[in-house]
């Protein structure tokens, strides 16, 4: 699945309160992609930002980052594959 449809993804999960299936999405799209890992949690932090603007929804990025998933996402507690 391409990046940013993965991002997408993650983003919809995470409006729709489904924590686990973004940090899900947000772990495929570091396999698929050439940028580094700060490069892609920037990324998604922006992609959440627009994303929620443009169709009209609430964006916490406390909430959001202070979240289980997301400090597992940032303390690096799953693998990476590469294929």
């Amino acid at each position: 699945m391409p990046y940013t449809l993965l991002v997408w993804d993650a983003w919809y999960a995470y409006q729709s309160g489904d924590l686990k299936r973004m940090q899900q999405c947000l772990q495929e799209s570091l396999k698929v992609t050439p940028i580094s890992r700060t490069e892609c949690v920037v990324n998604w932090l922006e992609s959440f930002g627009k994303l929620s603007e443009e169709k009209g929804q609430p964006f916490d990025t406390y909430t959001l980052t202070n979240s289980q998933e997301w400090k597992q996402l940032m303390q690096g507690r799953f693998t990476i594959s590469h294929a």
